[in-house]
């Protein structure tokens, strides 16, 4: 035979023998990726995030756990001063107006009985109001101690009497009340409450008359929460009885019920004007909370029971697609889509995407996000099966 032929042979079967070792050892690596894709362990979606940077990042895991949860409706709402909270100061004597050497501004503090502003009336033409209310005080007494020496010699009925004690002692209220508080021919009017300034409806200098408004006064200690439900969510306000709210210049949330709030009323009709039901509530104002903040309030309606719930914090968001990181072993995180159900403004329904029992990032989740950003990979760590 040919020499020629015989070593083209040869290195026809050596370069056959050399693919399939190349295709062998290709099948093995294609086996291999895919058992350690099948542990859930495939690079696409693995997080290396070394267990100590974690720490030092905040980065806190919880078990996802099954519970209770109540049914929630968002819905808009607003503060407002509680009944009797609040109050309109008004003018005791016609006169001018003259404002205190702090003056009177919006959100200032007062103290109950401390004068809110002060009337000068001496210079106008139904002025003095405090010397005619002395006069009627004492023309008021002098006419009753008349009336008793006459009631001696029985020539006035004791019906008579009775109306000149009232008339005096009506009149003695209303020389006090304005008296007590004239200072260097200046009568001060009183805060009837204390709390704070919450409109001024004057200016120093105006000209006012007996009864005119000065100023709205607000106290703290209460507020109401009206929440406004729509009338295609109706159905839902037999159930409610608490509520949970957070203002727009506020990210804490509040619970109405652990304010030792409570449920006042629930609208019975549509409003015309605005079509919405108010569902109002009233709590103690144990925060920086203010009167007229609006707020997102969650209404809370029925328990539902044994549900997958997780905190707020634990997601992160891409593109409208909500995400988790579970926590595979102390150095490996999964990013995992999840599907939300109901939400309170604290907690959320996981409706899909993750088992009872399995460990998620609760606290930090944006510091695993970034770190799967800069694919933080610590020394010595190798994934490699």
């Amino acid at each position: 035979m040919n020499k020629n032929v015989i070593k083209g042979v040869a290195m026809l079967v050596i370069f056959s023998g050399i693919i399939c070792s190349c295709h062998d050892e290709h099948s093995h690596e294609d086996e291999h990726e895919h058992a350690h894709s099948a542990d859930g362990h495939g690079h696409g979606h693995e997080i290396i995030f070394e267990a100590a940077k974690a720490r030092e990042a905040g980065v806190e895991v919880a078990s996802v756990v099954r519970g209770p949860f109540r049914r929630t409706l968002k819905v808009g709402g607003r503060l407002s001063s509680a009944t009797g909270e609040e109050v309109t100061v008004v003018a005791t004597v016609p006169g001018v107006v003259t404002f205190p050497a702090r003056g009177l501004s919006e959100g200032m503090s007062v103290r109950k009985g401390e004068s809110v502003v002060h009337i000068t009336s001496g210079n106008v033409l139904d002025g003095a109001s405090v010397a005619r209310a002395k006069e009627e005080w004492e023309t008021a007494c002098r006419e009753l101690k008349r009336l008793e020496k006459l009631a001696t010699e029985q020539l006035v009925t004791q019906s008579e009497l009775e109306d000149a004690r009232l008339r005096c002692s009506t009149a003695r209220m209303a020389y006090d009340g304005v008296a007590a508080y004239v200072s260097g021919g200046n009568v001060g009017v009183p805060a009837p409450i204390g709390g704070f300034v919450k409109q001024s409806l004057v200016t120093e200098g105006d000209y006012v008359t007996v009864g005119q408004p000065l100023a709205v006064l607000t106290q703290v200690h209460k507020l109401q929460l009206k929440a406004e439900v729509g009338e295609t969510d109706l159905e839902f306000l037999p159930e409610v009885d608490n509520a949970l709210f957070r203002t727009s210049a506020d990210t804490c949330v509040y619970d109405v019920g652990s304010m030792d709030g409570r449920l006042l009323s629930v609208g019975q009709a549509v409003a015309s004007e605005s079509f919405y039901v108010p569902v109002t509530f009233e709590f103690n104002n144990v925060g920086r909370l203010y009167p007229g903040s609006y707020a997102e309030v969650w209404l809370q309606g029925a328990v539902m029971d044994s549900v997958l719930t997780l905190p707020l914090s634990s997601l992160t968001e891409s593109q409208g697609v909500y995400y988790v990181y579970v926590r595979e072993d102390e150095d490996c995180y999964e990013k995992r889509e999840v599907k939300l159900g109901p939400s309170d403004g604290r907690r959320f329904v996981v409706s899909d995407g993750l088992k009872e029992g399995e460990q998620v990032v609760v606290r930090g989740a944006i510091q695993v996000k970034l770190a799967a950003s800069a694919g933080l990979i610590p020394e010595g760590h190798n994934h490699n099966h």
